[in-house]
């Protein structure tokens, strides 16, 4: 056990400075938001930043939190190769799409002849 903590010591502060900056931001931070909402005052903006940030918690640490799975779990499990496989060609054609959709009017303007 012993062994595993030493060999593992980086992952466990990282885990534990994760776990403390969250409850920061979901826990703490609100509450500082309250107080300066009733004081009135204009806030830097960094201050502001960290704020709209505590609100918005859920919508960073979900994609962080999904890469990171991918990297450590879903590379060795072929469903999910293959799933990303898929999305990677789907995404391509979108931006295809896209990209021949801006360019078009384009095109068309070299067709227009004048009278």
């Amino acid at each position: 056990m012993i062994k595993f903590i030493k060999n593992n010591m980086s992952k466990l502060v990282l885990l534990v400075a994760i776990i403390v900056c969250s409850f920061i931001f979901i826990v703490v931070v609100p509450s500082f938001n309250e107080i300066f909402d009733s004081l009135g005052v204009d806030l830097p903006q960094i201050t502001k930043g960290i704020l709209y940030l505590s609100k918005m918690w859920l919508v960073i640490l979900l994609p962080i939190s999904a890469i990171y799975f991918y990297i450590v779990i879903g590379k060795n499990i072929r469903i999910v190769k293959v799933l990303t496989s898929s999305l990677i060609v789907i995404f391509g054609l979108i931006i295809l799409v896209i990209v021949i959709a801006m360019f078009m009017p384009m095109f068309y303007m070299g067709n227009i002849r004048g009278k």
